[in-house]
């Protein structure tokens, strides 16, 4: 007659009749199942001197490293030289830091990336910077902004009656709803893509009313068009900045370019031509 063992029968050293379980220095535990659980079965004595039974159910998680092939190699390397020498104590006294040190990249890199990427959108292109209307309110507003009380008059507010003449703004001006209309447009707009400069690398944090008030100290400013996202409403990373005149576009070139801010280094550049001639 066979009698069954009881648990506390078992012997840690007895591998041969564990089967599944695993002999450890305080119990058993048993192969990780299907779903990477085991079970670890520990003894211990109470103060009475009884023996207590404790079982445990442990998650097991494999996680992989993937390191490149030739670190490893290095980190293997045989050992050379004085610490090659068996028994040497030179071993005990070599230092290898395991220690991971991830790289950051930059974030004007990350911006320069980013503005190749939004750079030729549908939403940002040039000719979209020159409708005449929006041209005419946002001449007003910076006019407003310069304090003048005085009411302007016409010939003096355009740019190009001054350098036509009072009589041959006043001309345009009466073509502008007849058949020469479309040819004064085109000759505004192109004045105005001679006078307009590109500002890239800019911070996510940019606002119209600082570039504003960066490049208006060099001269007066026709429009200022930042480019934003549509949905977070943060700037893309570059801006388009008309001035009244090619020569202050010039200066706010020579001044502005690898100027500092907001801890990125501006690049200002003209501005590409309208696609329209394509």
């Amino acid at each position: 007659m066979t009698t069954d063992r009881k648990w506390a029968d078992f012997e840690l050293e007895d591998d041969g009749d564990l089967g599944d379980l695993a002999a450890t220095p305080g119990g058993f535990e048993t192969r990780p199942d299907s779903d990477g659980i085991k079970t670890v079965t520990n003894y211990i004595q109470n103060s009475k001197g009884e023996t207590l039974k404790i079982i445990k159910r442990v998650k097991v998680t494999h996680v992989v490293h993937r390191i490149n092939k030739a670190v490893h190699e290095r980190r293997n390397i045989p050992f050379f030289g004085i610490e090659a020498i068996e028994g040497s104590n030179a071993k005990a006294f070599t230092v290898r830091s395991v220690e991971e040190i991830p790289l950051e990249v930059s974030k004007e890199t990350l911006l320069r990336a980013k503005f190749k990427e939004d750079e030729d959108d549908e939403d940002i292109q040039f000719a979209d910077l020159n409708p005449a209307k929006t041209s005419r309110d946002l001449r007003q507003k910076f006019l407003s902004l310069q304090n003048e009380d005085e009411p302007v008059d016409t010939a003096e507010a355009d740019p190009l009656g001054s350098r036509l003449g009072v009589g041959a703004a006043k001309g345009f001006s009466r073509l502008r709803g007849g058949p020469g209309g479309d040819a004064l447009k085109d000759l505004e707009a192109r004045r105005r893509e001679e006078a307009t400069i590109r500002v890239t690398n800019l911070s996510e944090d940019a606002k119209e009313e600082d570039l504003t008030e960066l490049f208006g100290t060099i001269g007066k400013l026709e429009r200022v068009f930042l480019a934003k996202h549509k949905d977070k409403k943060a700037s893309k990373g570059f801006a388009f900045i008309t001035y009244a005149n090619r020569e202050l576009a010039a200066e706010a070139i020579r001044k502005l370019n690898r100027h500092g801010y907001d801890n990125l280094l501006l690049n200002v550049e003209w501005a590409r031509p309208n696609n329209r001639e394509r």
